[in-house]
């Protein structure tokens, strides 16, 4: 009977087990066949968006937005895509990259989050703002670009992006077959040139209704009190003006796009009812007025040194130093400004332009450091220079001319002092 009891009982057990391992085999199928589902959907989708992408025979234009939450506004990315490369050319010049030039580099359709559109090789025309600086507090801070992209919507004539590490949007729109990629960017780069002022009255029906501050690609609007109304509005320069990443609001009135009037050289809505008006700040001085030879005073000693042409209303050459030293022009506010940079070798060295806070005796490594000149006098024409702000830690009032062993931002160990440009001030001949 014991026996029979047994046999039972392990008959049962035996059922059970494979009821048991039955079920669990339906589970794990039933698991494989959804996973299987959703990886195709994602490539089907990715299929589809390749196809989209390497439909626009002459292109894309892409509103490439930087910085955290768009704090550097956009510039303007031509891209255009076969099966496997893209080219790619921008409104903005960069290290490794001038405006207009075309570079070419690969990219792929992955699905991590969802679908999403990864440029995987270096391309300095977008990989630059994404590239880690190594100046400031963050040795891995970029300048907030990304080069991933996840993809929420897309139309026959425009795809909407977000990027993966920063979050900006950005709007990718079919360029139309019979615009040359050059004619396009030097449109785009003669309106930044011709609405190059930093400050503009903001008008409506001919009355001032408030003031804008441009800074890199973004305004800050104030009203006629001077109080802030949007204290960010990023934007992009267009071939005939501007668009703002979304429409602003004033006086009920809404505005997202401009187009430039040269009669007036203002930049108006498409109603004509609101219009900002440039304004040139006090002590500005045109590009061809900085041009010639100088006496650079350091703390009573005198130098001679000539600013040359580099790039025009952008860059000059300073000469006369043991290296020369390169000086921006900043055309909206018509200075110069000197910042931290590479110059050369020198005895064996490597030589870097390093700011100088005499005050706490420290010297700072780190790109956009630095100083702009204040008009002291017109005749002859005076410049002394101040802080930029760009560091809080210090107030930096000089330069050092130095070499070091490497990189100082490498490690590279300070080695000999070769000028020191303290309290520079610049009197032309």
């Amino acid at each position: 009977m014991l026996r029979l009891i047994m046999k039972r009982l392990f008959y049962i057990y035996l059922v059970a087990a494979i009821a048991c391992v039955s079920f669990h085999s339906c589970l794990f199928q039933e698991d494989d066949l959804f996973d299987d589902s959703a990886a195709n959907r994602v490539t089907n989708a990715n299929n589809r968006y390749a196809a989209l992408l390497q439909s626009a025979t002459n292109g894309w234009v892409m509103e490439y937005y930087i910085g955290d939450d768009y704090s550097s506004g956009g510039i303007s990315i031509l891209c255009k895509f076969t099966d496997k490369e893209v080219e790619m050319a921008s409104t903005c010049s960069v290290p490794g990259a001038d405006a207009g030039t075309v570079h070419s580099s690969l990219y792929k359709l992955i699905g991590e989050q969802g679908p999403m559109l990864t440029f995987d090789s270096y391309n300095p025309v977008m990989h630059y703002f994404a590239t880690p600086t190594g100046g400031g507090s963050d040795p891995n801070g970029t300048l907030g670009g990304d080069y991933e992209f996840v993809i929420r919507s897309a139309t026959d004539t425009q795809i909407v992006l977000e990027g993966k590490k920063v979050g900006n949007t950005m709007v990718m729109t079919r360029l139309a077959d019979d615009v040359k990629w050059s004619d396009y960017i030097d449109k785009v780069t003669t309106m930044e040139e011709n609405a190059f002022l930093n400050t503009y009255e903001v008008k409506e029906g001919g009355q001032v209704v408030g003031m804008l501050q441009r800074n890199n690609y973004t305004f800050t609007m104030t009203d006629a009190l001077g109080d802030v109304i949007y204290d960010l509005m990023p934007f992009v320069y267009t071939e005939t003006g501007l668009k703002f990443r979304e429409p602003f609001v004033i006086n009920g009135t809404s505005v997202q796009y401009l187009e430039w009037n040269e009669a007036s050289r203002a930049l108006v809505s498409t109603d004509g009812a609101v219009s900002f008006e440039g304004i040139y700040p006090e002590g500005w001085r045109s590009y061809e007025e900085f041009l010639g030879n100088y006496t650079l005073n350091c703390s009573g000693s005198n130098t001679q040194v000539v600013l040359k042409e580099k790039e025009h209303n952008s860059l000059f050459t300073m000469t006369g130093l043991p290296l020369d030293i390169e000086v921006i022009y900043n055309h909206g506010e018509g200075r110069l400004e000197i910042e931290y940079q590479y110059c050369g070798t020198y005895q064996g060295s490597e030589v870097y332009l390093v700011p100088w806070d005499t005050t706490q005796g420290y010297i700072v490594y780190g790109s956009g450091f630095g100083m702009y000149s204040v008009l002291e006098r017109s005749n002859p024409l005076t410049l002394s220079f101040v802080d930029n702000g760009a560091n809080s830690s210090y107030v930096f009032d000089s330069f050092l001319l130095a070499g070091f062993s490497d990189n100082p931002l490498a490690g590279g160990e300070l080695g000999s002092q070769i000028f020191r440009m303290t309290d520079p001030v610049l009197t032309k001949q």
